[in-house]
């Protein structure tokens, strides 16, 4: 009968090690889980389920920021233009104050484009700057801006889930204005299709 309950007891000791074991492992697995997660999520991870499609994701701790992956097949252009109507949804009319070229994109390209409007220290007035990676970047100060007038964002592209985009439609990835004057700018993606389209007389 002693010899049973014993053997009993170091049953019940085994299972509960065992039981130990396999809750901390699970818990150790969970929280390398959470970490894998979260450096996906800063480094932009996705899985691409349609690549006829503009696939891009928020790196989650650098604002303005997005991993792009694009199909083959069509050139794109960044652009920035000044606004002086109302926002609206369509690109704006003419020729942008400036652009990056993106042309090594025809053959399809997963890169890391950034953005973001800055203040000058020495004159107080804004800037952007917008850089897509291995492909230049640009620097926009507006004419004439008043000293210590600020950009404001007015709309700010997001994708903190993964979004799927069609390349032949612009994406819109900065609006900013002022609330002193009717001056804003616009940053947007575009291929040349629809670029070409729109600027043909």
């Amino acid at each position: 009968m002693k010899s049973f309950g014993l053997r009993s007891v170091l049953v019940l000791f085994a299972f509960i090690a065992l039981l130990l074991s396999h809750v901390s492992t699970s818990l150790r697995l969970r929280e390398a889980n959470r970490e894998l997660d979260v450096v996906r999520r800063n480094y932009g991870h996705m899985v691409v389920e349609d690549p006829s499609k503009i696939n891009v994701v928020s790196l989650a701790q650098e604002r303005g920021a997005f991993r792009f992956i694009i199909p083959s097949g069509q050139r794109y252009y960044l652009h920035l233009s000044e606004t002086t109507a109302e926002e609206n949804a369509e690109a704006p009319s003419g020729r942008p104050k400036t652009t990056i070229a993106l042309n090594s994109w025809v053959d399809g390209e997963d890169t890391i484009i950034r953005f973001g409007l800055y203040v000058d220290p020495d004159t107080q007035t804004p800037y952007l700057r917008a850089a897509s990676q291995n492909q230049g970047y640009f620097t926009y100060r507006p004419d004439d801006w008043p000293s210590g007038i600020a950009l404001a964002p007015s709309y700010e592209f997001n994708a903190d889930a993964k979004l799927e985009l069609p390349p032949d439609e612009p994406i819109y990835l900065l609006r900013a204005k002022s609330e002193h004057t009717d001056r804003g700018i616009v940053l947007w993606l575009e291929s040349d299709t629809h670029y070409n389209s729109r600027t043909v007389e």
